[in-house]
């Protein structure tokens, strides 16, 4: 669905949504989508089951000439996106469907044009990446009396826990019910509700630090661009700050084999001394700042031609400065050593990058590259 490109788009999810509700469609999930439905909205009729009928985009404007006087934007918001009803117990459920919008919608208009079908038992469902509350009329203010608000993700548990009653569905749609499952959860709670909050309460404390955080890496970046190749003897150096999550950290590649390289991070000691395992001298150096510098061998291919046991040979790996990580599956750390540093500013980075080359991790990196190429011969 991604593939698609239908993984946030509203219409899309509103024509997904109205064929399994259609108890006729070829899905097998019969009612699944209906029951599903109602069981989330309050005060449901339950004794009074009935076959829906279901419509999409239906237009609220009945007459044509006043449809042509509307742009086509307007049309569309005087929409509603699905209209679930049931002629035998006069009911309509109206499905406002969001996903990256909010709901601004003419709901008064969506509630007149079923009560002038003849429709007496009218529920208006907002569903939303995010519960709709009644603090939230204060915002957009027009939101219809008595409306429900369900969560496509509160839905989508509600159906997979009545999932198991129906036995007679086709696999092939079934597979596509998961894969909309999988794509509803991509799209929710991207943000959890505290962060937010926090966002909001600390909205200008964060810009700032924002701005300082991009000005220090672009002190940093010019720093790195300002090292002289001829100082890095063995290894090439990727002239970039690259950050992830908590981490800083640039590369330093090995000429011989560019797979093999010394990651460095930019890691405060303080980071260092969340680890579970953390020696007295550790804790005794906790307010220094040291560079945290990982040997890395990188690419799926390179890691498969090298044994666990070659490397567990080479003489450096067990020297109490160069701490043995050993050669794990996903990324392939093979080591760790630290170096303590007084000063680490962008001013003091071509200092720090010269005490790397010739450390004992460096030395051990190039007894990896001599490895890799010896297993390669």
């Amino acid at each position: 669905m991604d593939i698609m490109g239908i993984d946030h788009r509203e219409t899309s999810w509103s024509a997904i949504y109205a064929f399994f509700l259609n108890q006729e469609e070829a899905h097998g999930f019969e009612d699944l989508f209906i029951r599903s439905l109602e069981e989330l909205c309050p005060k449901s009729e339950k004794k009074r089951r009935g076959t829906y009928k279901v419509e999409v985009e239906v237009p609220t404007v009945s007459d044509s000439k006043q449809q042509d006087t509307l742009t086509h934007e307007l049309q569309d918001y005087k929409r509603i996106d699905i209209l679930l009803t049931d002629e035998k117990n006069k009911r309509a459920i109206i499905i406002e469907n969001k996903v990256r919008h909010v709901p601004v919608n003419p709901f008064n208009a969506y509630i007149k044009y079923a009560e002038d079908r003849g429709y007496t038992d009218i529920k208006t469902v907002i569903l939303s990446l995010y519960e709709i509350t009644e603090k939230d009329r204060k915002v957009y203010g027009n939101l219809p009396e008595n409306f429900i608000s369900i969560t496509h993700k509160s839905y989508m548990e509600r159906i997979k826990k009545n999932l198991p009653r129906y036995s007679n569905r086709n696999q092939f749609y079934d597979q596509i019910l998961k894969e909309f499952m999988k794509n509803i959860e991509n799209q929710t709670n991207l943000i959890p509700p505290e962060q937010l909050e926090f966002y909001y309460k600390n909205f200008s404390q964060i810009h700032k630090i924002s701005e300082l955080v991009a000005n220090v890496e672009k002190e940093y970046n010019n720093a790195l661009k300002e090292i002289k190749d001829d100082d890095l003897k063995e290894v090439s150096l990727e002239r970039k700050l690259h950050s992830n999550g908590n981490d800083s950290y640039f590369y330093l590649r090995y000429k011989k084999n560019n797979n093999i390289c010394l990651t460095v991070f930019l890691l405060p000691d303080t980071e260092i001394a969340k680890k579970e395992k953390e020696t007295e001298e550790e804790k005794e150096k906790e307010n220094n700042n040291r560079l945290r510098v990982i040997l890395e061998l990188q690419g799926k291919t390179t890691r498969q031609k090298i044994k666990e046991t070659e490397l567990a040979e080479c003489k450096k790996c067990y020297t109490p400065e160069v701490k043995y990580e050993g050669l794990k599956k996903e990324y392939g750390h093979i080591a760790e050593w630290y170096l303590q540093a007084d000063n680490l500013s962008p001013n003091n980075l071509q200092n720090l990058i010269l005490q790397v080359i010739g450390s004992p991790i460096y030395e051990l990196g190039k007894d990896v590259v001599k490895l890799l190429k010896e297993s390669n011969n």
